[in-house]
This record gives structure tokens, C-alpha cells and sequence, in this order.
């Protein structure tokens, strides 16, 4: 049983969940109430559906959808033409009991490439444990790039989030944010995101990605998000269908 939290673990849940479910169904006729969405037949004569909550979405639109049309001009074409075949896909969280990475005396571990891909065929997300520093959730990124090989553990990333519900603007500990804490432990060559929503603060979305050249892509290529407030300036896409989730919606303004 998830708790409520009391940084905005549960807001964010429910916000990142909502925006999905309203992604998946705007654009492809499905009503609000729909689960299931069939996709015609295949070769032979099977007739094939799909979840329609347990479908991949692309990177770049899911977020273009959750913060705006102008996302993508504040993170620049490098950050987008690196995630342009990058996809989530998350239909439900799952807590830890444990840190991401508990450390090398653990020798049972499997990879953190493993664990991430292990959570992509899940269709979930993670809601981090109490202890866990930095960070609070990770949702798992897929590449479905033929240039990257057959092995699907070469293709996997990370969305590394921080919830904050402060009385005070909590922006400066999303540049704290890294995949390479001994507690996270989660190295590819492959971009990451980092993003921090930061409830209570004044409505703002700031976007960053370094244009340098990267010298360690396990460091150097993060997409840095700082979302504060909920508000239609941080979160336009929730608006519009406010009335199709008032419970919801209540228990985020709450």
C-alpha cells in the first residue's frame, strides 16, 4: 500500500499517470472509459487488441504533451534528436523496499540495466523507498533503435524524479540529480532524464540540456527539468479535461 507522502510523492503519481491516460486516448478516438483498443488483423486472420494504458509512447511527444508546445524549443535540438526514438511506457508504480543500487556486498544484484528493462516489459514505474537520496521515482526509457543493436539491455535509460513540497524554491537540487550515486548506480551511454516538480513553488518550467561536447554521456547528457507549481503554465494538458477526472483532479489541488 503506497503512502501519501507529505513531498508530493502521491501528487505526482496521480499527475504522471493522468497524463498518460489522457496521451494514449486523445488522439486515437478512444473514449475516457475505454481499456482496450483493437488494432485489426495480422497475417493470419488473427484478430488482434492492445491495452490501451499499456501502450509505448514517444519521449518527445509525452513531454511536449505534459509541458507544452514550447518544451521542445526551451530544450534545444540536440536534446530532441537524441530522444527521438526514446519511448516510456507505464501503467502502474511499484515501491521499493530498498535502495536502486544496495551497494557491492550485495552479489546477487542483477544490473541496473536488467532492472530497468525488467520494469519496461512490466509496463511499470518506480516509487522509490524513503531513504532513497536524490531522487523518488524512475520511470524506465526504451530506444527502439536498430543502430543500437539486438540486445534490448543496450537500449534502456532512465526519467529520474524528485518530488518537493517546500515552502521555499527547491530548483537548485535538480543539478544534484546523477545517475552515477553510488545509490542509483544506473551508467549508460545512452541520454537520461532528470526531472524535479516542485509542488508548492510560483508556476515555472525550466528546461535545460548542455551543449557542449559530451566527454562522459553518463553524466554530461541530462535533460534537466524544473517544474514548479500546478498550474496551466507548468501543466497546460491537464486543463482542458479537468472535468473528466474531478476526483483526481481534487486530490492533486489538494
Amino acid at each position: 500500500m503506497f503512502e501519501i507522502g507529505q513531498s508530493g510523492e502521491l501528487t505526482s503519481r496521480l499527475l504522471l499517470l493522468i497524463a498518460k491516460d489522457i496521451y494514449v486516448r486523445k488522439d486515437h478516438n478512444i473514449s475516457k472509459d475505454s481499456y482496450i483498443r483493437t488494432c485489426g488483423s495480422d497475417d493470419d486472420n488473427h484478430w488482434k487488441a492492445e491495452l490501451v494504458d499499456c501502450q509505448k509512447v514517444s519521449v518527445i511527444d509525452f513531454l511536449e504533451h505534459l509541458f507544452g508546445d514550447s518544451f521542445w524549443l526551451q530544450a534545444g535540438d540536440t536534446a530532441k534528436e537524441l530522444f527521438q526514438h526514446a519511448y516510456i511506457n507505464f501503467s502502474h508504480w511499484v515501491p521499493m523496499d530498498g535502495m536502486i543500487s544496495p551497494g557491492p556486498e550485495v552479489s546477487d544484484r542483477c544490473t541496473a540495466a536488467e532492472w530497468t528493462l525488467r520494469h519496461w516489459h512490466r509496463t511499470s514505474a518506480v516509487q522509490c523507498c524513503h531513504l532513497q537520496p536524490l531522487i523518488d521515482k524512475m520511470i524506465p526509457i526504451y530506444f527502439d533503435d536498430p543502430t543500437l543493436g539486438t540486445d534490448d539491455m543496450d537500449r534502456v535509460s532512465q526519467i529520474f524524479i524528485s518530488d518537493k513540497a517546500g515552502k521555499y524554491s527547491s530548483e537548485r537540487d535538480l543539478g544534484f540529480i546523477s545517475r552515477t550515486h553510488p545509490s542509483i548506480d544506473c551508467l549508460s551511454p545512452l541520454p537520461f532524464i532528470a526531472l524535479l516538480l516542485d509542488f508548492n513553488g510560483e508556476p515555472k518550467l525550466d528546461v535545460s540540456f548542455p551543449e557542449m561536447e559530451h566527454h562522459h554521456p553518463e553524466t554530461d547528457m541530462c535533460l534537466r527539468i524544473y517544474a514548479s507549481g500546478l498550474s496551466e503554465t507548468t501543466f497546460p494538458f491537464l486543463f482542458p479535461y479537468w472535468e473528466f477526472y474531478p476526483e483526481a483532479a481534487g486530490t492533486i489541488v489538494q
